[in-house]
């Protein structure tokens, strides 16, 4: 578990410290203290550690408003959602018009493409989880909008999924990598039931089988994108599904099945391309690792869906 501390910086130079280490945690991040009573120095510390493709971190600080602004978004490159988990103090979280105040228990998500804020009068405990984006995306499709909106834990799915996460911190970095893949994948697939019962989720007007089929769809996608032999006659074969029951299931989409799949596939040869420990990796390796298997093809419908070349994104600043 990697351990951040204001403790460790001059008590002029805690400020920007806390700046730094939010930033380097999460994404790039304004923020002010708020003011402390009794002439007490602001202090933060923050715990991270991983579970298998998701980030976990606890946050323990004096009061804050921190701020995620359009210009902080254009110097990202980073797409993710985080998901806040209240565990002491109240905290709020402002996004998109929408203010969810959390108490101790509560939780609330957010998307680290656009703006928003977040605030804490007071000494505050957080656990955040942060996302690849897609990965939440996959099993919520209107996660986008359904952040800064409060889920309580005092009961049903919401207790539920912080009864599971408030302990992972500090047993997460000894589970054996499958067993880490394995509770991932039940702390998203919980967080997007909590999701799907928020009043504003337009997968909670999908009849219920049809969603069910749904996230079983994209879950078996996004597990197997990177077999070069992944078709929808292979979907069918292995969910047992026809082809025309695949396709009923897939009309509340923006997109065709085949042309999700292939955006899914851009998408993560975007985030390789982006991910310094496959820097030795040529744009032909990475588009083949997802399933591509003409480099010019891929290059030009790379070009189509982010405005450059693979080449040209890679190499920028």
């Amino acid at each position: 578990m990697k351990r951040t501390s204001t403790d460790s910086a001059p008590i002029d130079e805690r400020l920007d410290y806390w700046r730094d280490a939010i930033s380097r945690a999460f994404v790039k991040l304004d923020f002010d203290p708020v003011k402390l009573n009794g002439g007490r120095q602001f202090s933060g510390r923050i715990a991270q550690s991983d579970l298998a493709d998701i980030e976990l971190a606890v946050v323990n600080s004096s009061g804050q408003h921190v701020r995620r602004t359009s210009r902080l978004i254009r110097q990202a490159q980073e797409e993710l959602f985080l998901v806040s988990f209240q565990l002491a103090g109240e905290g709020e979280v402002r996004q998109d018009g929408r203010r969810a105040v959390l108490a101790a228990g509560d939780f609330a998500t957010y998307d680290s493409t656009r703006p928003y804020e977040l605030l804490f009068r007071e000494d505050f405990e957080q656990l955040v989880v942060t996302v690849p984006r897609d990965r939440l995306r996959v099993r919520a499709p209107s996660a986008e909008r359904l952040t800064a909106i409060a889920i309580r834990g005092s009961q049903g799915i919401g207790g539920m999924l912080g009864e599971l996460v408030v302990g992972l911190p500090e047993h997460a970095e000894a589970m054996a990598g499958q067993t880490q893949a394995s509770v991932s994948d039940s702390v998203l697939d919980l967080v997007a039931t909590a999701l799907a019962t928020l009043p504003d989720s337009q997968v909670g007007s999908l009849p219920t089988l049809k969603l069910f089929h749904l996230n079983r769809i994209k879950s078996y996608i996004h597990e197997h994108l990177s077999d070069p032999d992944l078709s929808i006659m292979s979907i069918s074969e292995a969910l047992g599904m026809s082809v025309s029951s695949l396709y009923r299931v897939f009309e509340a989409e923006r997109c065709s099945l085949a042309e999700w799949i292939w955006d899914q596939r851009l998408q993560a040869c975007r985030a390789t391309l982006l991910d310094v420990a496959c820097s030795g990796l040529s744009i032909k390796q990475i588009a083949m690792s997802w399933g591509f298997n003409d480099p010019a093809h891929f290059s030009r419908a790379f070009r189509k869906r982010f405005g450059q070349s693979p080449a040209a994104f890679r190499s920028r600043d």
